[in-house]
C-alpha cells in the first residue's frame, strides 16, 4: 500500500483524527522500500507492516469500520457476511446510482492526479459487487470511493472558483480606492 492509498483510507475512516503530518509520520515509520515496475523504488506498507501500524495506533478498529459503512449494532463488522450481502442486495439501485454519480465526480475532477487510477478502482468495485465476494470490503471500498470522489469534486470547484472570487474582491477593492 503506497502513501496515497494509506492516506485515502485514514482520511475517510477516521476524519476526526486525520492529520497530514501525523499520517506521513506513521506511514514512514512502517514503510518499506520496494522495487516497482521499471526498477523504480517505491515506499509502501506491506500487509504485515500495515497490521503492525494498526496495532500500534488502533486506527482501523472494527467499530470504526462499522460506523464508516453506516452499519449499527454490536460487532457488525466482525464475521457477519450475511448482513453485508443483504445490505448490498437491498441497496442495489442506490449503489448503481451512487456508482454513476462517483464516475461523474471523477470525470469532473480534471486536475486529480490519480483520476484514471480511481476510475479503474471504481470499475473493479463494480465487478466485485456483481460477484458478491468479500461484501465487507466492497462496502468499505464503496464508502471510501464515494467520500474521495466528493472531496475531489469539491477541490476541483474550489480551484476553479477561488481565483475568480479573489479577482472579484481585488477589483472591488481597487475600485473603492479610486473613489
Amino acid at each position: 500500500m503506497q502513501y496515497h492509498e494509506f492516506e485515502l483510507i485514514y482520511r475517510h475512516i477516521v476524519p476526526a483524527l486525520f492529520s497530514e503530518s501525523q499520517s506521513t509520520e506513521m506511514f514512514k515509520e512502517f514503510a518499506e522500500t520496494f522495487t516497482g515496475e521499471d526498477e523504480e523504488t517505491v515506499e509502501a506498507l506491506s500487509f504485515e507492516n500495515f497490521s503492525h501500524l494498526n496495532e500500534k495506533y488502533s486506527i482501523f478498529t472494527p467499530q470504526r469500520l462499522g460506523i464508516f459503512i453506516s452499519l449499527s449494532g454490536e460487532n457488525d463488522y466482525i464475521s457477519k457476511e450475511t448482513l453485508y450481502v443483504n445490505e448490498l442486495k437491498k441497496s442495489s439501485k442506490h449503489i448503481a446510482a451512487t456508482l454513476s454519480e462517483m464516475r461523474w465526480r471523477y470525470f469532473k475532477a480534471k486536475n486529480l492526479h490519480n483520476r484514471e487510477e480511481m476510475l479503474g478502482i471504481l470499475d473493479l468495485v463494480q465487478q466485485q459487487i456483481k460477484q458478491l465476494k468479500k461484501p465487507q470490503a466492497i462496502l468499505i471500498a464503496l464508502k471510501l470511493m464515494d467520500e474521495e470522489s466528493k472531496r475531489a469534486c469539491v477541490l476541483e470547484a474550489a480551484n476553479f472558483y477561488l481565483p475568480q472570487i479573489a479577482f472579484g474582491f481585488n477589483n472591488e477593492f481597487i475600485g473603492s480606492m479610486k473613489k
